[in-house]
């Protein structure tokens, strides 16, 4: 789910669906404001507006609606669940800072290629 989280992050808003705690909610919207890369590209490539849906599928199983993972964010995903539950927060946010700066410059290749 982190991966799909990271991909989220694109369409700028989470939302949550029946039965799904807002506290929940909440945790992953910072989530979302913590790995943003919108700062990192142009206004053309910003937030689309989506909106991905947090869904509850049991007790403890959830599913994001609305977000298809990439590879790319799969991987970032395993980087950070590597850290393990008990990571200080400052190796996350390195983690998530590492993330963003590899799309900035895989974007800024891309644009000097075209």
């Amino acid at each position: 789910m982190v991966g799909v989280l990271l991909q989220a992050q694109q369409s700028g808003q989470i939302v949550g669906g029946p039965g799904v705690n807002q506290t929940l909610v909440d945790d992953a919207e910072r989530f979302l404001e913590a790995c943003t890369v919108a700062e990192c590209l142009p206004a053309s490539q910003s937030p689309t507006g989506d909106v991905a849906t947090l869904q509850k599928i049991d007790k403890q199983t959830y599913i994001v609606e609305g977000v298809e993972c990439n590879a790319y964010c799969t991987e970032w995903a395993h980087h950070l669940l590597d850290l393990g539950h008990n990571a200080e927060p400052w190796r996350l946010r390195r983690v998530l800072e590492a993330f963003k700066l590899k799309v900035h410059t895989s974007y800024s290749k891309y644009c000097n290629l075209k």
